[in-house]
């Protein structure tokens, strides 16, 4: 799956690849009752300043936001936990659940810098990347790709991201962020990465494109795609939509966004794909208990206070 004669013909309904897990924790009904009912959930909400929730399957069937990392005890590994600061921050709080859910998601939060809210999706991100076979050369990563606005942004994800895996090897298995913007030549970000890729690959679309374009960094082990800051990205869009492209179909998409319109909902529409084409399922399978997810259509949005 490492290997590509060309961008311009990848056929995703003929390019083999691994089933994926993306739920860790799915969605249990009987969870609302658990947390007090809906009213109770609602107040919750409204007291960490979040406005609103859309998600097609209705408000009642979102995961309630955590109050405590510690609730993810039976999902996260220890080293994960630990290293999460507690409490979660408001947008964290609900965002990290419905990452973890498996859902592709819209968070609008006017006051939220970009880059500072990376812990809602660099868990995730661990997880994907800790649940799938090892980078090799022949199958290099990234797992997860990261786009941000700046190369201020992309550093502060990246120390964010640094500080999270710091402890992933207790788990076996050591995982990796690298920052390909800013900060460095092209020749020492690549060394940096290695012939097997980081887990996870931080950088502003126009930097990720070239590098892509120009086959120094392989796309085709992809299963979660961030777009931090994309209200700031939107004059790149034709180099975000050719990432998009090639990146697989079933993918998880996020997008953290300033502010909110009808130019950021068609990007949404056209980024977190309702569908996605048949996978040809092939190599090794996720290490513990592969999920190919079927039900894509669902794009949860959470829209915070100031927004």
């Amino acid at each position: 799956a490492g290997q590509l004669e060309s961008w311009e013909v990848l056929d995703w309904r003929q390019q083999p690849r691994c089933p994926f897990r993306r739920s860790f924790i799915p969605f249990d009904p009987e969870a609302v009752e658990s947390s007090g009912g809906a009213a109770k959930i609602a107040r919750r909400r409204r007291a960490l300043g979040i406005d609103s929730i859309e998600d097609p399957a209705g408000e009642d069937a979102t995961v309630p936001p955590l109050q405590s990392f510690r609730e993810l005890k039976d999902a996260l590994p220890e080293w994960l936990l630990q290293a999460l600061p507690n409490p979660p921050s408001p947008l964290q709080a609900q965002l990290l659940p419905i990452m973890l859910g498996g859902s592709n998601a819209i968070a609008v939060a006017a006051d939220i810098p970009a880059g500072q809210e990376a812990l809602s999706y660099l868990v995730a991100a661990a997880m994907q990347a800790g649940d799938q076979h090892g980078l090799t050369e022949e199958e290099p990563g990234p797992v997860a790709l990261v786009l941000t606005a700046t190369q201020d942004s992309a550093a502060s994800v990246a120390t964010c991201a640094t500080g999270l895996l710091r402890s992933s090897g207790r788990s076996g298995k050591a995982l990796r962020a690298v920052n390909v913007s800013g900060g460095g030549s092209r020749a020492d970000k690549l060394r940096e990465m290695t012939s097997c890729g980081a887990h996870v690959v931080i950088g502003t679309p126009k930097r990720i494109h070239d590098l892509a374009s120009k086959y120094q960094v392989c796309l085709l082990r992809v299963t979660l795609l961030v777009l931090d800051g994309v209200d700031r990205m939107m004059s790149l869009m034709s180099e975000m939509r050719d990432l998009a492209k090639w990146i697989r179909p079933e993918r998880q998409t996020l997008l953290l966004s300033r502010a909110w319109g009808p130019e950021l909902e068609d990007v949404a529409s056209e980024l977190c794909l309702a569908g996605g084409v048949p996978a040809m399922l092939s190599g090794p399978p996720a290490s513990r208990g592969s999920s190919f997810v079927q039900r894509l259509d669902r794009k949860v949005k959470i829209q915070k206070s100031g927004s």
